[in-house]
């Protein structure tokens, strides 16, 4: 006579107990703890190596390599379109030296006015920068 089989938790049922998921297992706790303990990273143990004049050449630059994705992002070619997808209109102003230091003059007025706004003090009129003088005729 064969004993009855333990047929286990029927389907459907929640798993209980057992190892929560993401809980690291003896091993890898334990080279996290001594990774932690060395004060070396992987990252930082490829940029030592980069670094290291004494290294081979060939072996700095696959340090480099390896190491370039975690420390600078990769580039993506972004396309630059003006209206209805057209070309990018750029307009040029050419101003006399008069018209660019009152220019300079009304945004350094705005600028100061904007700044003791924020600060909630009286504002401070900007320091007199000499303008040229218009020639006569």
């Amino acid at each position: 006579m064969t004993p009855a089989r333990n047929p286990g938790r029927p389907k459907g049922t929640p798993k209980t107990g057992g190892r929560k998921k993401g809980t690291p297992n003896k091993r890898t706790g334990e080279l996290q703890a001594r990774i932690r303990a060395s004060g070396l990273t992987p990252l930082d143990f490829m940029i030592a190596i980069m670094r290291n004049p004494k290294a081979e050449l060939e072996l700095r630059f696959e340090a480099a390599r390896a190491a370039a994705p975690y420390v600078h992002a990769r580039l993506t070619a972004v396309e630059h379109t003006g209206e209805n997808s057209g070309a990018v209109q750029v307009e040029v102003k050419h101003y006399t030296d008069i018209e660019a230091c009152r220019l300079i003059g009304r945004l350094l007025t705005t600028t100061a006015a904007k700044q003791a706004s924020h600060n909630n003090s009286a504002p401070q009129p900007p320091p007199a920068a000499p303008c040229p003088r218009a020639a006569g005729p």
